[in-house]
């Protein structure tokens, strides 16, 4: 009998050793991740959403990200979080509380830090549910700010001419066939053709010749006041879509292109504008655009002419 208890207590003895040994893994093993997770620069939560929405847990690097204190305000009442996404990302974090998301897709929002800058994040959020409703949240934001800057980068230059800030030929070209095979509308095109660039550029070099043409695409782009697209198609050539627009209205814009190349012209001693301008208007567009771009540019063209023939 004493034998028996002595193997009992033996063998409860080895059990308890290695259960306590195992247990002081996983914690270090905890302590580990844990030290990982409070290190990143992750944002990482857990967050109760019923009966009350509560923070189990927010990392406090939260403080680092979006400004001091923050980790505390949230930690204390986690609806102030709402205060801080862009009214524009509202709706899809509303979704993604309600159980109205794609969970096995990234929200990409914007949260606003202490100074007031909207910083973008990407968030990975994962529901916890409880006899079929949400009552927890789980997830982490990732700062993705330089690569959003990046993608934004990227697709300015999509569409932007690089030394005007005016848009390209691909965007021309792109709303050229949207008009013309999409959308109905009354609708401009102005045609302006910049003289001498090449006169310019061979006797005062291309650096004044770049000047030249980043005045001139500036006056149009100033001229035109957000009531049209402006492109550059060529080296000395932009192109102007006026849509949702009237005869009249298109006039009024190439007579302003002309003042203001006029009044640039009265103020500065560093070079003389010319510009040759063509402008067609048609009350459709289906169809049309083609028809009305060589209009516009053979307008543009006679001028030009005209111009040298007045000078001879």
């Amino acid at each position: 009998m004493i034998y028996i208890v002595i193997t009992i207590m033996f063998w409860l003895i080895v059990f308890l050793f290695i259960y306590n040994y195992q247990l002081r893994k996983q914690l270090k093993t905890l302590e580990m991740m844990m030290h990982v997770v409070e290190n990143s620069k992750d944002i990482f939560y857990y967050c109760d959403m019923k009966p009350k929405m509560q923070y189990r847990y927010l990392s406090p690097v939260i403080n680092q990200i979006l400004g001091e204190n923050k980790w505390a305000e949230y930690m204390q009442d986690a609806t102030k979080h709402y205060d801080i996404v862009h009214p524009d990302d509202v709706d899809q974090v509303t979704q993604k509380a309600q159980g109205q998301w794609d969970y096995n897709e990234p929200l990409l929002i914007r949260l606003q830090n202490e100074q007031g800058r909207y910083i973008w994040f990407e968030e990975h959020a994962t529901p916890v549910y409880k006899d079929g409703e949400i009552v927890a949240m789980q997830g982490v934001y990732r700062n993705v700010e330089n690569k959003m800057i990046a993608q934004q980068e990227l697709e300015y230059k999509a569409v932007h001419d690089h030394l005007t800030g005016a848009k390209n030929r691909a965007y021309f070209d792109s709303q050229m066939a949207h008009y013309n095979n999409k959308e109905n509308t009354a609708i401009g095109i102005i045609i302006c053709d910049l003289d001498y660039l090449k006169r310019i550029n061979d006797t005062d070099g291309h650096k004044i010749g770049d000047a030249y043409i980043q005045q001139s695409s500036g006056l149009i782009q100033e001229a035109i006041d957000a009531k049209g697209i402006v492109s550059r198609i060529g080296g000395d050539e932009f192109a102007i879509i006026l849509p949702h627009t009237t005869n009249e209205q298109l006039e009024g814009v190439m007579n302003h292109i002309q003042y203001k190349v006029e009044k640039f012209n009265n103020i500065t001693e560093r070079f003389s504008i010319e510009m040759s301008i063509g402008g067609v208007f048609s009350p459709r567009s289906l169809g049309q655009m083609e028809k009305l771009f060589d209009e516009a540019d053979q307008k543009m063209y006679k001028e030009k002419q005209q111009k040298k023939k007045n000078r001879s």
